[in-house]
C-alpha cells in the first residue's frame, strides 16, 4: 500500500494539482482494497507494476533525488507505454495502475486545479461524517 501512495504522490506532485494530498490517504487504500475484492487479479497487477517503476527509478543516471522526478516524468508521458497491450510490466504499470490512480486522483478534486468550476469532487466517494456529500445537493428552487 506504501508504494502505491508513493505513486499517488508522484501523481499530484507532477500535475501539481490537488492541495493537502495527505487527506485523500484512505480513499486510495479503499479504492485499491475494492479493486482487488472485485479482481483478485489486481495484486499481482499492482505487485508487478510496483517492481517495474522501483527498476526504472533504479535504471535512471542521476542522484536518487533526481532519479525519481526522472523516472515518474517518463512513466507519465512515455507515449509507448501507453500504447496497447500492456506486454510489458512497465507498461502494465502505466496502463492498469498509473493511469487509474490518475483518474481517481482527478476525481478526488484534481479537476479543480485546471479551473472546473462546477466539479465538486468525486461524485461517487462514501458519505464521510463531518464532509461534504460526495454528490452536489439539488438547489432550492426559488420562487
Amino acid at each position: 500500500m506504501d508504494a502505491l501512495w508513493a505513486i499517488f504522490i508522484q501523481i499530484c506532485l507532477f500535475w501539481d494539482n490537488l492541495d493537502n494530498v495527505h487527506q485523500y490517504r484512505s480513499r486510495l487504500e479503499s479504492f485499491v482494497i475494492n479493486r482487488i475484492a472485485n479482481d483478485p487479479t489486481y495484486h499481482d497487477v499492482y505487485t508487478r507494476s510496483v517492481a517495474a517503476i522501483k527498476d526504472l527509478i533504479a535504471q535512471q543516471q542521476l542522484p536518487p533525488s533526481q532519479a525519481e522526478a526522472a523516472a515518474y516524468q517518463f512513466l507519465f508521458t512515455d507515449q509507448n507505454l501507453y500504447s496497447p497491450p500492456p506486454n510489458t510490466d512497465l507498461k502494465l504499470a502505466r496502463q492498469k495502475v498509473a493511469n487509474e490512480l490518475i483518474m481517481l486522483q482527478l476525481a478526488l478534486g484534481g479537476f479543480k486545479a485546471f479551473g472546473a468550476t462546477n466539479y465538486c469532487g468525486y461524485f461517487g466517494g462514501p458519505n464521510i461524517p463531518g464532509e461534504p456529500p460526495p454528490y452536489r445537493p439539488m438547489e432550492k428552487e426559488a420562487k
